[in-house]
C-alpha cells in the first residue's frame, strides 16, 4: 500500500555526512537547526559481512529540551517511503513531542537515501503512461535487473529492517525507544516490537497492517466499505443529500460505462499544457481509492461522482489519478514494495479465494492480478509462517483507525489490537488513512511525550458524520 497523505542527547556518535553534501545536509530534509543527519553504512547480507554495502541514512531532530528521554522513532508507509521525507512532521504535528524527545527517522533499506529501489517513468511529460496498469508489468520486468545489479532483491525484507533499524538505535546511544508508524510503518512497529521488545517503551500504529494481511487480498472490499459509508453519511446529511441525491446509483451509472471499454479524459500537467488519456475502470477505481485516503478527499468525493455523473466527463478522477501517480513516481521505492509484498503477503493468496475476496466490490480483482502479475517474476525471500503470527506484548500501544479508510479499515486495527495486552484501539469517525493527525492527535502526542495510555485524553468526542448538517436519526 502506498503511503498518500499521509507520515537527543549531546552522548551521540556522528556518522559519517551524507555523500555529496555539505555539513548543513539536512537542509533539504529539515530546516530546523536541531536536525542532524547521517549514514551507518552496514551489509547487505548478514551473514556475508564482506560483501556488499549499502547506507543506511536517518535524520535526528534533536529535542528542543533535552531531558534524557526514550527518543521516537518514526516509521513511514508503503512499503516505498524513506522515513525522512516524514521529517516536517517533527516540526509540525509532533512538535510538541519534541520538546522533550529526540525524534529519529531511519530511510528503510532500499527507500530514500538508503540504496534507493525505484523504478521511475516521466510521467509528468507523458500522463498517458501512467493508466492502464498502476503496475505495468513491462516497465517491471525492464526495471529488476537494472535492480539487481546493486542489490539482492531477496535481502529488502521488513526482518532485515528492522535489524538495520536497530542498528541505528545502538548507534545512536540509545537504550529504549517509543515507536510510531504509520500504514506500513505500522508493520515496521510491530516487527520491531517483537524483535526487540525490551527495547521499547510504548508504541502508536495508525493505520493498522496486520502481519496476515496478505495485501492486497482485502483491498477491494475495504474500498467498497468505504465508498459506501460515504454514500450512507451523505445521504444522512441533509446538505450533502440535497446537492448529490442518490449518489449510489450515479456512481453506478459511471462505472456501468467502463462496460464498453476505456473512456478518454483530460489531465493538465503542472505548466498547463493538457493531455488525452484512456481512462478504464482500474484506473478510475484507483484515482477512488486514493481520494479516500484522506478524509477531506471523501468529503469532496460526493461533488466529483455527480459532477461526472451528470457531464460524461471523467476527467477530475484521471486528474486525481495521474497527479497521486506523478507524486510517487521519483522517490518511490517500487523494487522495496514488491520485495516486501510478493514474499510476505501475495504469495499467501490462493486463486480460488480471489472470486469471494472481491465478491460485490466493483473494483472486482483488478488489484490482486496487478500484484500478482508483477510478483510471478519477481526475486523472492524465503519466509516462514512465523512473519504472519499476530504480535504479543505488553507494552503500551496506541492503535488509531479512520472509519472511511479503503486500505487499512478498522477491522484491521481490532484485529491486532485483539493479541495485545495493554493496548487502547481508537476508531475516529470522520477519519480515513492516517487518523491520528486531525482531532484524535492530543491522543497521540500523549502516549508519544508519555509513555503512558494511563489518563488518555478524550478525543473527537461527538463527531458521528463525516458530512455537516446530519440528520437526527
Amino acid at each position: 500500500m502506498r503511503l498518500s497523505p499521509p507520515l537527543f542527547l549531546g552522548f551521540a556518535i556522528w556518522a559519517a555526512p551524507l555523500s555529496g553534501q555539505s555539513a548543513d545536509d539536512c537542509a533539504h530534509l529539515n530546516r530546523s537547526p536541531r536536525a542532524q543527519c547521517g549514514i551507518l553504512t552496514v551489509a547487505e547480507n548478514r551473514a556475508e559481512p564482506g560483501g556488499r554495502q549499502i547506507p543506511i541514512r536517518y535524520l535526528v531532530i534533536r529535542a528542543q529540551k533535552p531531558a534524557n528521554r526514550e527518543p521516537v522513532f518514526l516509521f513511514a508507509g508503503g512499503p516505498g517511503q524513506g522515513s525522512t521525507d516524514m521529517a516536517e512532521l517533527a516540526t509540525g504535528p509532533f512538535a510538541p513531542i519534541g520538546e522533550t524527545r529526540d525524534l529519529v527517522m531511519v530511510d528503510q533499506r532500499g527507500t530514500g537515501g538508503s540504496n534507493l529501489l525505484a523504478c521511475p517513468v516521466d510521467l509528468v511529460a507523458n500522463p498517458a503512461l501512467a493508466f492502464g496498469h498502476v503496475f505495468d508489468p513491462a516497465l517491471f520486468a525492464e526495471c529488476r535487473p537494472r535492480l539487481e545489479q546493486r542489490a539482492d532483491l531477496r535481502l529488502y525484507t521488513t526482518e532485515r529492517a528492522i535489524e538495520d533499524v536497530d542498528r541505528v538505535r545502538a548507534h545512536l546511544g540509545y537504550e529504549k525507544v517509543l515507536l510510531w508508524g504509520g500504514s506500513y510503518g505500522t508493520r515496521i512497529a510491530q516487527a520491531y516490537l517483537r524483535g526487540y521488545p525490551d527495547r521499547v517503551a510504548a508504541a502508536v500504529l495508525d493505520g493498522v497492517v496486520p502481519f496476515d494481511f496478505a495485501v492486497p487480498s482485502g483491498y477491494a472490499r475495504s474500498l467498497q466499505q468505504s465508498l459506501d459509508r460515504v454514500f450512507a453519511d451523505c445521504l444522512a446529511s441533509e446538505a450533502c443529500n440535497a446537492k448529490s441525491p442518490d449518489l449510489a446509483a450515479a456512481f453506478g451509472r459511471i462505472v456501468s460505462r467502463f462496460s464498453a471499454g476505456a473512456i478518454a479524459a483530460t489531465v493538465r500537467r503542472r505548466d498547463s499544457s493538457t493531455a488525452s488519456v484512456p481512462l478504464r475502470l482500474g484506473d478510475f477505481g484507483y484515482a477512488v481509492r486514493g481520494i479516500l485516503y484522506s478524509a477531506n478527499g471523501a468529503r469532496r468525493l460526493p461533488v466529483m461522482i455527480r459532477a461526472a455523473d451528470s457531464s460524461g466527463d471523467l476527467s477530475g478522477f484521471a486528474q486525481a489519478y495521474w497527479e497521486r501517480a506523478a507524486a510517487f513516481n521519483d522517490d518511490f521505492a517500487d523494487g522495496l514494495h514488491f520485495a516486501i509484498f510478493c514474499a510476505e503477503d501475495v504469495q499467501f493468496i490462493r486463486p480460488n479465494q480471489i472470486a469471494e475476496l472481491t465478491r460485490g466490490a466493483f473494483l472486482g480483482s483488478y488489484l490482486i492480478d496487478e500484484y500478482r502479475t508483477v510478483c510471478a517474476g519477481w526475486p523472492r525471500a524465503p519466509v516462514g509462517g512465523r512473519i504472519r503470527e499476530p504480535l504479543r506484548t505488553a507494552v503500551p500501544t496506541l492503535l488509531l483507525s479512520g472509519w472511511f479508510d479503503p486500505v487499512t479499515p478498522p477491522e484491521t486495527g481490532e484485529r491486532v489490537a485483539a493479541s495485545l495486552t495493554n493496548a487502547r484501539h481508537l476508531v475516529i469517525r470522520n477519519e480515513a488513512h492516517g487518523a491520528g493527525f486531525g482531532c484524535a492527535r492530543p491522543a497521540v502526542i500523549h502516549v508519544l511525550t508519555n509513555a503512558t495510555l494511563e489518563d488518555l485524553p478524550p478525543v473527537c468526542a461527538g463527531v458521528t458524520n463525516l458530512f455537516p448538517a446530519a440528520r437526527t436519526p
